[in-house]
């Protein structure tokens, strides 16, 4: 699996079993459409976690939770990447100064939930939610509203794909 499976309805634990654990591929039995998926972040529920279910998977799909409802709430955001873009080559200071305004490139969706739905952003946080979590949860809410997936922050490519 080549991305964090968010598009192919797979739950975050299941996709990070394949990706660092050395699972087998999803299967058939493990995906969810776009419908599927949507009703499937909408019934999650916020901490503290019920026992019994894999903290992981359940904070993540909370996340994603928290994510399609405020692209269903401003559609707007679900276009914004997962981070910030920022032209590191054309500042001059490379960032070391900040990210300067006039180098952003597109604002990320945490950047557009803390301007405009803060208590969204704080909620998510306080999950303390990892690179992989935050990336498969903005994926998984794309795919529910039909849009391809952006980069996860957690996944590294290496080598050029030309």
């Amino acid at each position: 699996m080549s991305s964090d499976g968010a598009h192919l309805g797979v739950g975050a634990a299941r996709a990070l079993d394949t990706i660092l654990g050395g699972g087998e591929q999803p299967t058939e039995a493990d995906m969810r459409n776009p419908d599927e998926m949507r009703a499937y972040l909408l019934a999650a529920t916020g901490p503290p976690f019920a026992e019994g279910m894999d903290g992981y998977d359940a904070c993540a799909r909370y996340a994603g939770k928290l994510f399609l409802e405020a692209f269903l709430g401003d559609p707007s955001m679900a276009n914004a990447p997962i981070d910030t873009r920022y032209d590191w080559d054309a500042d001059p200071d490379r960032g070391s100064q900040g990210m300067k305004d006039e180098y952003v490139l597109a604002r990320g969706v945490g950047e557009l939930l803390t301007e405009r739905m803060p208590e969204v952003r704080q909620q998510l946080s306080d999950l303390g939610l990892s690179g992989f979590m935050w990336g498969w949860a903005v994926n998984a809410a794309r795919y529910c509203v039909e849009l391809p997936p952006g980069e996860n922050p957690a996944i590294l490519t290496i080598g050029d794909d030309t």
